[in-house]
């Protein structure tokens, strides 16, 4: 079974959220575990894939908690040499992408990718 501790572990990491912002992010664990639980290929073992697991749910929050929070940061800042760019919008998508990969061989439907040749 895959530990929400060890989830909120990774995404904390990931995510870096705020003194008072990390219940919001425990919940935003509690629901990729649960999304990935649902989306388990039939005959899955968790226990072979448990690295996989917890790290793709992590992304997942974290990727949910920077959304959220995409519009509430400095988006672009310069004074003189010094220049500050928050683009967490772009982040959190890189980071699904990356859960997707790391998700496709044990989950169905949304993390399933297919090759596509032109």
């Amino acid at each position: 079974m895959i530990a929400v501790d060890d989830v909120y572990a990774s995404a904390v990491r990931y995510a870096a959220p705020a003194e008072g912002e990390q219940t919001q992010l425990m919940r935003l664990c509690r629901a990729a575990v649960s999304r990935l639980q649902k989306d388990m290929a039939d005959g899955v073992d968790e226990a072979q894939c448990i690295d996989s697991l917890v790290c793709g749910a992590a992304l997942l929050a974290a990727a949910d908690f920077l959304a959220l929070h995409a519009d509430s940061g400095v988006q672009s800042f310069s004074a003189g040499p010094i220049s500050v760019t928050q683009n967490d919008g772009a982040r959190a998508k890189r980071m699904r992408e990356e859960a997707a990969l790391l998700l496709a061989p044990w989950c169905r439907g949304a993390f399933r990718f297919l090759g596509v040749r032109a």
